[in-house]
């Protein structure tokens, strides 16, 4: 598996959130959406150790950096071309997170019953120019659209305001694929 010095400011370091098991990958998404996170999905999809089985992201995260999201959305989406990646969420997927949580292989991005899912107008940073900041809200509204398969005026008309979803509400937006009780979880990272 990768081996890193990087560690964010929680401690965690890439090693402590990237596994593998069966020849499959598992990143737990606990924090930030970040670039150690990043990192860590750059390294699933250069396989230094020649895993071929599916991809797992397990998250539960309050959302991260809108530079970070869309690179780890690249790298998800070239990690789909050769591996099944599969999102679930079991607490929290606000934000950042939400993209992530949506990004995954149609049909394989689940939640527990009573996670949380938020998304919402990107809100950058007082020193982001203007035009860089419209470009961040363009790219998340378009992967949303993607995913879910609603149009932008329906999403632009849902990011104005912050909406919040429970799993179902989820799901009927097009997020997610499956809700699953806890205990499903270990079983599907078999898979």
């Amino acid at each position: 598996m990768a081996e890193a010095e990087d560690s964010d400011d929680s401690g965690e370091t890439l090693e402590s959130i990237l596994q593998s098991t069966e020849g499959n990958s598992i990143l737990f998404i606990g924090e930030s959406i970040n670039n150690l996170v990043s990192q860590a999905i750059c390294s699933i999809y250069t396989n230094p150790s020649g895993e071929t089985g599916s991809v797992f992201f397990l998250i539960n995260s309050l959302g991260g950096t809108a530079s970070d999201t869309y690179l780890c959305c690249s790298f998800m989406d070239e990690i789909k071309k050769e591996r099944d990646l599969y999102t679930i969420c079991y607490g929290n997927a606000q934000s950042a997170a939400a993209a992530i949580l949506a990004n995954g292989t149609k049909g394989k991005r689940y939640a527990v019953d009573s996670v949380v899912v938020m998304v919402h107008r990107v809100t950058p940073d007082p020193d982001t120019p203007k035009s860089l900041g419209m470009a961040y809200n363009t790219k998340y509204l378009h992967i949303l659209s993607k995913q879910s398969g609603r149009p932008l005026t329906e999403l632009k008309k849902a990011v104005e305001r912050v909406s919040y979803f429970t799993a179902k509400e989820a799901k009927d937006f097009g997020l997610i694929d499956k809700i699953i009780p806890y205990s499903r979880i270990p079983t599907l990272l078999k898979k």
